[in-house]
């Protein structure tokens, strides 16, 4: 796309997506800054979307390509307590990383998935909000009827459905019934 005259642009915030694994070649512009921020502690979806607004608000007229790419809605899961879904006086304690080998029922109780869940939840709210920005920039800037817009998610997690937790290490739907949406203006 690149040389056929299209502004490139990845605004991304996930290490598997990041040119350490060479996934950034093409783009003339690139925007890793919120990897480098990554840690369990971290939430990026705000500054991800203020990085693309600012790549889309420097462009001409010249078409583009720009991917995009949103980490938040992984473990450990923030709580986002504007969306109440999560109990916010629920207290889990929660390993920084999870072995999923290890009998995850046996680590957390009901109360405990319940609350991971809602979590979950929050996180994935979290990140629509500000992919709603992006995409209501688009309208806004009237580039919305000449904009493919594709969105799809990498997987899903699982709270117990076969006897493990998070993703990684089967193929069962929860982790790979994802979505993909393509909003193409010429059709």
């Amino acid at each position: 796309l690149r040389d056929q005259g299209y502004r490139t642009s990845a605004v991304i915030s996930g290490h598997f997506v990041s040119s350490n694994v060479g996934m950034l070649q093409g783009f003339e512009q690139t925007d890793e800054t919120q990897v480098q921020k990554l840690n369990p502690d971290a939430v990026t979806s705000a500054e991800v979307t203020r990085r693309a607004l600012g790549f889309l608000s420097s462009r001409q007229d010249e078409p583009f390509f720009m991917f995009v790419h949103y980490f938040d809605p992984h473990y450990e899961y923030k709580a986002h307590e504007e969306f109440g879904l999560a109990d916010p006086k629920a207290k889990l304690s929660l390993p920084r990383r999870l072995n999923v080998l290890f009998p995850a029922d046996e680590y957390f109780g009901p109360k405990e998935f319940a609350q991971l869940k809602a979590l979950y939840a929050e996180e994935i709210a979290f990140a629509d909000r500000h992919i709603g920005t992006l995409l209501d920039y688009l309208d806004k800037q009237r580039l919305w009827d000449n904009t493919c817009v594709v969105f799809v998610a990498d997987h899903g997690d699982e709270f117990l459905e076969h006897g493990a937790f998070e993703h990684g290490h089967t193929v069962y739907e929860e982790l790979v019934h994802v979505p993909l949406f393509v909003a193409d203006p010429t059709r």
